[in-house]
């Protein structure tokens, strides 16, 4: 789980993710969440699509085929390549939530 911070910090928390997980690892998961009252929801949701495109070790975007999934907003699913062996890959589901603090 992460509290929002931006490109740098969610680019070393994947990077610390990877750092975890073992050759076995095939799945694995990222909890965004945007704490900022003053943050629109829906830039953030933009920006972390960007920054998981920008990590060196992605590969792909991957759809959900449950329905009800692929119309989630807030849900992204991503291919990357295990950091341990090439030929393997990672697939990396990130749920983002909003949160803002109340004043």
């Amino acid at each position: 789980c992460e509290i929002w911070h931006g490109e740098k910090y969610l680019l070393e928390k994947i990077d610390q993710l990877f750092g975890y997980i073992t050759w076995r690892d095939t799945k694995t998961s990222i909890f965004i969440f945007n704490k900022e009252k003053d943050t629109n929801f829906t830039t953030v949701l933009g920006k972390i699509d960007d920054i998981m495109k920008k990590h060196n070790n992605f590969k792909s975007i991957y759809s959900f085929n449950n329905y009800k999934l692929k119309s989630e907003e807030s849900i992204f699913g991503y291919i990357f390549i295990h950091p341990e062996d090439s030929e393997r890959n990672i697939f990396l589901t990130v749920m983002s939530f909003n949160i803002p603090e109340s004043e």
